[in-house]
């Protein structure tokens, strides 16, 4: 069995949860220091992706909205940029985040698809897309939608096969990934 398997198949323990949400807030605090200290447009834009997910990640919906409205305003400047992929998949994913929040399970879906679409970053291709998005609408029973996402995700993610291939098994069966180290990334 290899890594991604063994990380797909272990039960989650009790705390872990709670590990991964502290571990998550104190990432969030850092990424919205550089975005304060962010001294120009470009390094707003920048820091402006994880800092949008940093704001939800702290329970601060309005500030999240603001900075992922205002990194996609700002990719049409930075078209062919190494940041551009991160700005349009995390945003996306924020902003459904929210409208799921808000009860608009659609516009989620939306989202989702407008996520997977990115061309996709350094970032994306190593380390892969966030799937908090993904597993909120898997929890609602919303598999083709995620499926279809996984398939975006094959285009830019160039080392997430085996992830990609264990969580399609798993969603063809009804069931949720754990997304383990795919949930603040």
């Amino acid at each position: 069995m290899d890594f991604e398997e063994e990380m797909e198949a272990e039960p989650w323990p009790d705390d872990a949860m709670e590990k991964l949400r502290v571990g998550q807030e104190e990432c969030a605090r850092k990424d919205i220091e550089r975005l304060m200290g962010a001294e120009s447009e470009e390094k707003e834009f920048y820091e402006l992706p994880r800092a949008s997910l940093a704001y939800l990640t702290l329970n601060q919906p309005s500030l999240a909205a603001e900075a992922a409205n205002r990194a996609l305003q700002l990719s049409s400047s930075y078209i062919g940029n190494w940041n551009y992929g991160n700005a349009i998949h995390s945003c996306n994913v924020v902003l459904g985040l929210l409208a799921l929040d808000a009860g608009d399970r659609e516009s989620a879906i939306s989202y989702l698809r407008a996520a997977g679409a990115t061309p996709g970053s350094p970032q994306l291709a190593s380390f892969g897309p966030n799937m908090q998005l993904a597993k909120r609408l898997l929890l609602l029973g919303e598999f083709e939608e995620v499926a279809s996402y996984f398939a975006q995700c094959q285009h830019f993610w160039k080392h997430g096969g085996n992830w990609l291939r264990i969580w399609n098994r798993k969603i063809a069966a009804k069931e949720v990934p754990h997304f383990l180290m795919h949930l603040y990334v």
